[in-house]
């Protein structure tokens, strides 16, 4: 993946024209196109889109064509993939999901590579109470499957969930939830993800979740595995959901972490009840900004090369994932 990948977003306005919301999300996973550049008019508008990444909501010009070409990073719209015609309505709101296979050779199935657009975009939750959540398929060797919630409503809640597909937006009590995707019968899991919404404080937000990456690495040629990962609306690099798993004991409200000061200014003590075997520091972005393996009960950071904010920790140990929302000011 390019997780350290910047996006430099250009100018998509035109001024005094009618305008929509878009938030475009790189979910192809062929190595081709890795990092991209994307042209619309024939003008290049963003540049060095990774996977895994996505762009704020921009405003963009509605109500006429626009014909977008998708292209490997630097290599100039020669070699780029469309044109493919979009036209926005005024005032409204899109997600945009591009994903599918553009090589010729070394994937299997190769679904085509598409711009797959959601045209009820939110950029928060209808409710604030709650969080809202869009699900994609964008995983081009996963077969037809459905979605489970096990933790709170014990039950599907996506039934015959294809390549390309959009779900619509779930609007969920913000607590946490635990996601199987099973085969299309309901009855074999094929993987289960932790989707910890109340600990990550995500009351009001607006998220999309993305089935990414393969099933078969091997027949893809070795590349990304497959998750669920989170876009924010705010955009940047997407946040994996953490695996769960059956046999250990993931409850967050119960793991003795202790976080303090909090808020930090110089340094961020952490200190639990088990062997902590990672810590990660993510910002609001979702960007991994500190990472460290203590093998150890009590850890410091120092925090005075992080920026002021809200940043997430998550430690892991062997009761599983906790994670904690913290303040940095100086």
């Amino acid at each position: 993946t390019t997780g350290s990948s910047e996006i430099i977003t250009i100018d998509f306005t035109m001024e005094e024209a009618p305008t929509a919301y878009v938030q475009i999300i790189h979910n192809s996973a062929d190595e081709l196109v890795e990092v991209v550049d994307i042209y619309a008019d024939g003008e290049i508008v963003l540049e060095n889109v990774g996977f895994r990444q996505a762009t704020p909501f921009l405003e963009v010009p509605a109500g006429v064509d626009l014909d977008l070409v998708i292209t490997p990073a630097g290599e100039g719209i020669e070699v780029g993939v469309g044109p493919i015609t979009v036209n926005f309505d005024v005032d409204e709101t899109y997600i945009v999901v591009a994903a599918g296979i553009v090589s010729d050779a070394g994937y299997d199935p190769a679904e085509p590579f598409g711009l797959f657009v959601f045209d009820m975009g939110r950029m928060e939750a209808e409710d604030p109470g709650n969080t809202d959540v869009l699900v994609f398929h964008g995983s081009t060797d996963a077969p037809t499957v459905s979605v489970w919630e096990t933790a709170v409503v014990d039950g599907e809640i996506i039934p015959d969930f294809s390549f390309g597909d959009f779900a619509g937006y779930l609007e969920l009590a913000t607590m946490d939830y635990i996601l199987e995707i099973r085969d299309e019968t309901g009855v074999d899991v094929v993987a289960a993800y932790q989707a910890p919404l109340e600990t990550l404080e995500l009351h009001g937000e607006a998220l999309v979740v993305l089935a990414s990456g393969f099933l078969a690495p091997e027949n893809n040629s070795d590349g990304p595995a497959f998750g669920l990962f989170v876009a924010l609306a705010e955009g940047g690099d997407l946040i994996a959901l953490p695996l769960f798993d059956p046999n250990v004991i993931h409850t967050p409200e119960d793991a003795e972490i202790l976080l303090y000061p909090n808020p930090a200014r110089n340094e961020l003590n952490i200190v639990s009840g088990e062997v902590m075997r990672e810590i990660r520091v993510l910002d609001m972005l979702g960007q991994v900004v500190y990472v460290a393996s203590p093998e150890d009960s009590q850890h410091q950071i120092n925090v005075n090369n992080l920026k002021d904010g809200v940043y997430f920790v998550q430690v892991l140990t062997e009761k599983g994932f906790t994670t904690r929302k913290i303040q940095i000011t100086k």
